[in-house]
């Protein structure tokens, strides 16, 4: 495994659940039997019918389609951080999905014998994959098929919108902002210099202003921008966003005329 890409997964396992309810010491071991593998966009990862279940997946970069084969319903998309493989390690028998590659894709496994033990040592953590079991029998009965995908992957962002957001310029106070937000009944503003997104700012980061004690709604707003807005656009897809948004782990993206 490339150190920095080890590095990376370390990373996701410190900070992601459900590996933040093991122990350090149980991390440490989970990790030093790691395996990596890479996978091409559209290679299968795990077979539908397949009754041997080595491994849970997590998605160290790339995304995953899990679909059941016979009638084209998509499942789950698991990005990054997240895993997969867990159903067929607890419940056993023959895997009732296909997991596929949908871009270029790396999966840090966690072989099923360290699985097994880490359940058996850390009731936090079986707890949680017993839910996960249970939602994902729950999911079962979603309407979420193969018309569904469809439109996920064909489907342009610039189909979609409907209104242009609001904006403020980086001289806006906060204040200003949260009013425009209650004036255009929105939950963020973009900021822009020179009508170009340098910023986003939402409805959470005036809450997590109030609650840190700091109350100055006088301030300029960007001074709570942390980063860029990850922008795309017009052109590209449903399916584009939802992989920005877990690969970032963010919940807006700003769409954009090329």
């Amino acid at each position: 495994m490339a150190p920095s890409l080890l590095a990376h997964v370390e990373d996701l396992f410190a900070s992601t659940e459900p590996f933040t309810l093991l122990t350090d010491d149980q991390r440490a071991a989970m990790q030093s039997g790691l395996a990596i593998e890479i996978y091409k966009p559209g290679e299968v990862i795990l077979q539908q019918g397949n009754d041997l279940h080595r491994a849970l997946y997590v998605v160290a970069e790339g995304l995953v389609r899990q679909v059941e084969v016979e009638t084209g319903r998509t499942i789950e998309m698991t990005g990054q951080g997240s895993h997969f493989g867990s159903y067929g390690l607890i419940q056993g028998g023959v895997l009732p999905y296909e997991a596929r590659a949908v871009e270029t894709t790396a999966c840090a496994l966690v072989a099923a014998q360290t699985f097994q033990a880490l359940l058996d040592e850390n009731a936090a953590f079986k707890a949680y994959f017993d839910e996960d079991i249970k939602r994902y029998v729950r999911s079962l009965d979603d309407d979420i098929d193969a018309s569904g995908a469809f439109l996920l992957f064909d489907t342009t962002l610039g189909k979609v919108l409907r209104t242009d957001p609001p904006v403020a310029h980086i001289d806006t106070t906060v204040r200003e902002a949260a009013q425009r937000m209650r004036e255009t009944e929105a939950d963020s503003v973009v900021i822009v210099r020179e009508d170009v997104p340098i910023g986003l700012f939402t409805e959470g980061d005036i809450v997590r202003r109030i609650a840190s004690g700091d109350e100055d709604l006088d301030a300029p707003v960007m001074q709570l921008v942390n980063r860029p807005p990850i922008a795309l656009g017009t052109h590209e897809r449903l399916f584009d966003a939802v992989r920005a948004m877990m690969r970032y782990r963010i919940r807006r993206v700003i769409v954009v005329d090329p």
